[in-house]
């Protein structure tokens, strides 16, 4: 028998009794509604994190390149 997962262990108790307390469940999309959730705004901030950590790996790269660079200078002098 499989090992219940986070939903059935936390998450459908969690809601349980928030529904007990008198609490409205609501969709995700109902929640993103209410919270002004703008999908096009999540989308910007995800491509400007996938090229700032694209800019980070490509600095990276240029330090080393210019590490190897001094390292060949110093060798071939």
């Amino acid at each position: 028998m499989p090992t219940p997962g986070e939903h059935k262990t936390v998450q459908a108790r969690i809601l349980a009794y928030a529904e007990a307390i008198g609490w409205t469940i609501v969709t995700c999309e109902e929640a993103e509604r209410r919270r002004g959730f703008n999908p096009q705004m999540a989308q910007i901030f995800t491509d400007a994190e996938s090229a700032n950590s694209n800019l980070r790996e490509s600095a990276k790269s240029a330090v080393q390149f210019s590490s190897l660079r001094a390292v060949i200078s110093l060798t071939t002098s």
